[in-house]
């Protein structure tokens, strides 16, 4: 019997993008003295085979086949790129490299034993939308007749790599508890994206347990980065529901599909973006699965040094703390943020939960609370609100509209490199004789935690200045301007009920 390809390709009849791009596909079978040869020679786009498949007649029954008939089988696969792999798997991922295969196969119908290699070379599995690129795989793996034995499964990502070695049990070898992989990270690049990065070192196994698959080990981030955006505003809220389309399930406690017994280790360069938080976090959590599936941690992460954006001003965090001691997604809050550097230092405390957050404001030394949100806000007492009237205006709307977000002049001051501009009524003028108060517009720039510059120009009279204010401590300020008064002074102020 023989049967050739003439023309033509293989192909799903609804997915004829997913062909076999055949050049040749060719069958061949005898029999001679109650034995059976038969061999199958393909090339196509997936990759090129050659099976061999040889069979007898049973020993007891010349002339016959049945489950004691002797079997003998050879396969060789050779798949020169992986590409096709990506249709067939319907990902949008990236697949690619080269793959091996030699096999060959002695026994019966009944029970076939397999022996032979698998062997895999530039592999590649790069998801850009996730920020996922490994590349320059290699695999190394022998089978025999009680186990598959990974020899090297690796990956590089970055300047890292991942390497996996241990052993599976082979196809009808019974129980699959002996299964174990053990994997390493040195300095992987698991993420790379510009709004989240990620490098990891570790180590751990993976292993069939009770019929259970877990991951356990240990991992240390060396670097990581994520920046987390709100919502555009014409993103609809996930409380809305729009008439004829299905309703979005409820999110539900993170569950995954097998066991997890990890330590996580933030290590000392790990930032944090978003919902107005700018910080390096550090702290360690061991993250378990409990019985119903759900990710549980026990640890803390502390926020080692960074800024909290609230009420439009930038809060320096002086304790910021999450701890774990439940269901991975609803952490303790424990967090304090002020504005530094002024005669009361104002600011707000959480503590509660991430899902029942309480709020309140506090200062040092304690003031009443509208004071608490003056000195906030606008960066003085309430005896004098009256002289930055536009700004807290300004202030006041960008946290009705964006509780996170900067005031509009300071958000065009960052762009332009600066840490504010305002419109407020000027120092000078209040030290003429006339009396008269003249509006004008100050630009600030922090240069450190101490030590600011700030540049006036009058609005409706011909004035400007320039100032270097000192911050000597909570209430004594070293000031040296030149304008239309210029001089060195110490300024003194303290706020009392």
């Amino acid at each position: 019997l023989v049967l050739s390809r003439d023309a033509g390709d293989i192909a799903p009849a609804d997915a004829p993008e997913l062909a076999l791009g055949l050049s040749r596909f060719d069958v061949m079978a005898e029999s001679v003295d109650d034995r059976v040869h038969a061999t199958l020679t393909a090339r196509a786009r997936l990759a090129d085979a050659d099976v061999a498949v040889d069979v007898g007649s049973s020993p007891a029954l010349a002339g016959r086949f049945d489950g004691t008939a002797p079997l003998k089988v050879s396969v060789r696969v050779d798949a020169a790129s992986l590409r096709s792999v990506q249709a067939l798997a319907g990902t949008t991922a990236i697949v690619d490299g080269r793959l091996a295969m030699n096999l060959a196969g002695q026994g019966t119908l009944r029970q076939l034993r397999l022996t032979g290699t698998v062997d895999g070379d530039a592999l590649k599995l790069e998801a850009p939308q996730y920020g996922v690129f490994l590349r320059d795989g290699r695999l190394r793996a022998r089978l025999d007749e009680r186990a598959v034995t990974v020899s090297e499964l690796s990956f590089s990502a970055g300047d890292g790599r991942f390497v996996a070695s241990g052993t599976l049990p082979a196809a009808g070898a019974g129980d699959a508890t002996g299964a174990r992989l053990a994997w390493r990270a040195e300095k992987l690049r698991l993420l790379n994206r510009p709004d989240a990065r990620l490098m990891l070192s570790g180590a751990g196994t993976l292993a069939m347990e009770q019929k259970h698959l877990v991951l356990a080990g240990a991992l240390r981030s060396d670097d990581g980065y994520f920046e987390f955006r709100r919502p555009t505003a014409d993103a609809l809220g996930d409380d809305v529901v729009v008439r004829g389309r299905e309703r979005k399930a409820a999110p539900g406690l993170a569950r995954v599909p097998f066991a997890v017994d990890l330590e996580l280790d933030f290590g000392d360069r790990f930032e944090i973006i978003g919902e107005g938080l700018d910080a390096i976090v550090a702290g360690k959590v061991h993250v378990v699965t409990a019985a119903d599936g759900t990710l549980t941690g026990r640890g803390a992460i502390n926020a080692e040094r960074g800024t909290y954006t609230a009420y439009g001003q930038r809060l320096t965090i002086e304790r910021g703390k999450l701890y774990f001691d439940g269901p991975l997604d609803n952490p303790g809050l424990d967090v304090l943020a002020l504005r530094k550097n002024l005669q009361v230092e104002a600011g707000v405390e959480v503590t509660g939960t991430v899902r029942v957050p309480r709020v309140q404001l506090t200062s040092t030394p304690p003031v009443p609370d509208n004071e608490k949100l003056s000195w906030l806000v606008v960066g003085h007492g309430l005896d004098r609100a009256s002289n930055a009237d536009l700004s807290a205006l300004q202030i006041a709307f960008a946290a009705a509209t964006d509780p996170n977000a900067a005031p509009i002049g300071q958000r065009v001051a960052r762009t332009l490199g600066f840490d504010d501009i305002s419109v407020r009524s000027s120092d000078a003028s209040r030290t003429t004789t006339s009396g008269a108060t003249s509006q004008v517009v100050a630009v600030s720039k922090r240069l450190t935690d101490n030590l600011s510059l700030i540049y006036e120009q009058g609005l409706s009279v011909a004035n400007n200045a320039l100032k270097i204010e000192y911050a000597l401590s909570r209430g004594l300020t070293l000031r040296a301007e030149a304008g239309l008064v210029s001089g060195v002074g110490i300024y003194y102020s303290r706020s009392f009920d």
